[in-house]
């Protein structure tokens, strides 16, 4: 497994806001349009200084960081190497980087604390094998649940299968996620938004995301003797 990692800073003229905000949203998205990325990137990964209050640690002066997992030196070459990347993804970087001030690192990963996971090095690509249906998947990276109450449902995967909070999609002050596209996408009834959205991992194995769904046609958790 090959990483990446680049410590950015920001282009003259921009606010550290405004090159936050393009990062996550415009990059990070053309970044995902790659085709060969879904082959090769194993995780994709962007780290952006705040205020945390530690004094234990003197960050450098750098905007942020990118880390890229690739499967191998070849998918990295595959990927950096396509024509979306130079003509797509490359070409956004003079709107939000310092591109002279960019530093790059590449190299295989040598994991000294903590376990493998399946957005990292537990499940790699499968070669380009293919059955009568197409290309086959790789692993099972999440499964989603809806939950009643977000927190609770939190609360009891800590305690009954250690599960470790990865992220949270929406929090407490986020707007809902709602409107017609969001309905269409996810098969919501008319009317109801997502208010809270969350992923767990427990172990190696899948992660658990949770949303939180309030509107007309919500009701209360079934029994276990109810079909699905």
């Amino acid at each position: 497994m090959i990483t990446m990692t680049m410590s950015l800073k920001k282009a003259p003229g921009i606010t550290r806001e405004e090159f936050v905000h393009h990062h996550v949203t415009v990059h990070g998205a053309l970044m995902r349009s790659i085709p060969e990325g879904r082959q090769h990137i194993l995780r994709y990964l962007q780290t952006h200084p705040g205020d945390t209050g530690i004094s234990s640690v003197t960050p450098a002066d750098f905007d942020g960081t990118a880390q890229l997992w690739f499967d191998s030196p070849e998918g990295l070459d595959a990927v950096m190497g396509s024509e979306t990347f130079r003509n797509v993804v490359a070409a956004d970087e003079p709107n939000f980087l310092d591109q002279r001030a960019t530093l790059v690192v590449v190299g295989e990963a040598h994991p000294i604390i903590g376990d493998a996971t399946t957005e990292t090095s537990a499940v790699l690509p499968l070669g380009p094998r293919e059955d009568r249906f197409g290309t086959l998947p790789r692993g099972c990276n999440h499964v989603g649940l809806t939950v009643p109450d977000i927190d609770s449902a939190t609360d009891f995967l800590r305690a009954a299968f250690d599960a470790k909070l990865a992220y949270d999609g929406l929090g407490p002050g986020d707007p809902p996620r709602e409107g017609e596209e969001t309905e269409q996408q996810l098969g919501l009834p008319s009317g109801a938004a997502i208010t809270r959205q969350r992923m767990v991992q427990i172990g190696t194995g899948p992660s658990i995301e949770m949303f939180q769904v309030e509107g007309p046609s919500s009701r209360p958790p079934r029994s276990s003797a109810t079909w699905g």
